[in-house]
């Protein structure tokens, strides 16, 4: 009976009984940036629903910034230096995490386009749960001004990700339409009302368009698959 329990208690140790995963809520990815020297932050939100903590590695996977860029982290009110790659949090139960990564524009008056990507795993849950998301900063005096961003809610781009098609979903006339890499480099540049392009050629990988209408511009990010 002795041996049964034991052999009973590690079979139950091997396969939890309830699932600990957590959710990730973002509610700010993209900082614009209007003039140099500025520092800004991003939120984004790990989310405990269960009874017990859980503990998360952030891992910061992709660090594309040019050299007068830096980029940080912080976790509730403790921040890291930005050498760091990694962190853990715990989250407590019924709880939430403030994760805010952030960049800094330094005199720069050039490079525009920042990019960090953060892996999000999940070390209670033996299920290996793993979230991904991008974080990007925008040198709005290189590809666009601030007040042109107004048009932010007021045009859509699908489908997103595209293997090779975008429609433009605007009421207003474009002008004009660039595209940027994540180097911040221009690889596509229209003229004209066009309110379907053809993308194909661009290799996989993130990217924004910059959408110039009658009414003002608007930036958007896209994933090429």
């Amino acid at each position: 009976m002795k041996n049964l329990l034991i052999g009973l208690s590690i079979f139950l140790s091997s396969f939890p009984l309830f699932s600990q995963t957590f959710d990730l809520s973002i509610s700010t990815d993209t900082a614009f940036f209007s003039y140099q020297n500025e520092i800004k932050h991003l939120y984004a939100y790990l989310n405990n629903p269960s009874d017990d903590s859980i503990h998360v590695d952030i891992i910061r996977v992709v660090n594309n910034v040019q050299p007068n860029w830096a980029n940080g982290m912080c976790a509730d009110t403790v921040c890291y230096f930005i050498s760091t790659d990694s962190i853990h949090v715990i989250i407590p139960p019924n709880g939430n995490v403030e994760f805010r990564p952030g960049f800094t524009l330094f005199n720069d008056t050039t490079s525009q386009v920042a990019e960090s990507i953060y892996d999000m795993k999940n070390k209670t849950d033996p299920s290996g749960q793993i979230m991904t998301h991008g974080f990007y900063g925008i040198n709005t005096n290189v590809i666009s001004s601030s007040q042109d961003l107004v048009l932010k809610n007021q045009i859509n781009i699908f489908p997103n990700p595209t293997s090779g098609i975008i429609n433009i979903e605007d009421a207003s006339v474009i002008k004009n339409i660039k595209i940027f890499n994540w180097k911040g480099q221009l690889v596509f540049e229209k003229r004209g009302d066009q309110k379907t392009i053809d993308i194909s050629f661009l290799s996989q990988g993130n990217y924004l368009i910059a959408i110039d209408t009658e009414l003002g511009k608007v930036i958007r990010k896209f994933i090429k698959l």
